[in-house]
């Protein structure tokens, strides 16, 4: 089965992002293998963190995981590099803060 990329535009907020993906992987991406995730950390947010805590959050859920973490934080700019670094032919745009309430009965 061909893989399908995920786009993610996150900023320092790994706990936000940890409830995300978890819901989404209960609910919708069961077989993580599946899935390459495309994420763009910005370094805005909570200073107690920085964008490789977002990344590893990230890498909890899935092994096949590319990253930028630019310098400043630009949302357009962010959603740009994921989309340009898609290989699949279908791509799941998730922001970071979304969630996951019913179980997809199709997958």
């Amino acid at each position: 089965m061909q893989e399908i990329d995920i786009t993610i535009v996150a900023t320092l907020r790994p706990g936000i992002l940890d409830r995300t993906l978890k819901s989404f992987c209960r609910n919708i991406f069961a077989d993580s293998s599946r899935y390459r995730v495309v994420i763009n950390v910005d370094p805005v947010g909570n200073k107690r963190f920085n964008q490789q805590d977002v990344l590893n959050i990230a890498k909890k859920y899935f092994n096949n995981v590319v990253y930028n973490f630019p310098d400043t934080p630009n949302f357009a700019k962010a959603v740009k590099w994921c989309w340009s670094h898609t290989k699949s032919n279908y791509v799941f745009h998730l922001e970071d803060d979304w969630s996951s309430t019913k179980k997809n009965k199709y997958r």
